[in-house]
């Protein structure tokens, strides 16, 4: 049995399929794997990995895994909270019975990138550059004057502005004047920043107000 992780109208799950099925081999699309009937069963101990899905295939029969996607647990019903957390166990699981299972699993998740949603741009870095992909500059310093120079080089190429990213969060908070360049020297005193160029979604960085939740503290 070879086992498609994905949805009836991704048309690379549904090339595979049909590709296999024309080979006269067994063949599912699984979109939520651990919905029933699924029912795991997984134990790890000294001799290894041993596990099970579903009930009418054992995992030593299932001759290999495309990951395309692992599912999504409906919100309907969920508090926000209750919601993460149990997404969260789910891709748990998921990932580490995918790495117990002794067929090819092609597309397999990296535990890291996979797992912990959003990761800051600077942690895929390394993983995009080797993929040949080009990518925004980044710059990480606690010295003021290098912030300053990274800014009048966006300036040169007629970026206004660089964005904040704090390297624990996957938001970013533009720079967008020079009070915010300001505070940000402040907050270089006491540690290093990472400033890449604008992308994406981002707020502004601005003085804290009273009932403010904003990303620096006055005090």
């Amino acid at each position: 049995m070879h086992l498609v992780l994905g949805h009836f109208d991704d048309p690379c799950c549904v090339g595979v399929f049909a590709r296999l099925d024309a080979r006269g081999l067994p063949v599912r699309i699984v979109t939520a794997p651990l919905a029933p009937p699924a029912q795991l069963t997984w134990r790890l101990d000294a001799a290894g990995v041993v596990s099970n899905l579903y009930p009418d295939t054992p995992d030593t029969a299932i001759a290999g895994v495309l990951v395309r996607d692992t599912g999504w647990l409906d919100p309907a019903g969920w508090d926000a909270a209750d919601h993460a957390y149990m997404q969260a166990e789910l891709r748990a699981v998921t990932l580490a019975w995918l790495a117990g299972l002794s067929c090819p699993v092609v597309n397999r998740p990296d535990a890291v990138l996979w797992y912990r949603a959003g990761t800051p741009l600077l942690a895929w870095g390394a993983l995009l550059r080797r993929s040949g992909l080009a990518v925004p500059e980044v710059v990480v310093t606690s010295d003021p004057a290098a912030a300053d120079d990274f800014r009048q080089r966006l300036a040169a190429s007629g970026i206004a502005g660089a964005v904040y990213a704090p390297l624990t969060d996957a938001g970013g908070y533009l720079l967008a004047d020079d009070e915010a360049w300001e505070r940000l020297g402040a907050l270089q005193m006491r540690a290093p920043v990472c400033l890449t160029e604008p992308h994406g979604r981002h707020a502004r960085l601005h003085r804290r107000q009273p009932s403010d939740l904003g990303p620096l503290r006055d005090d």
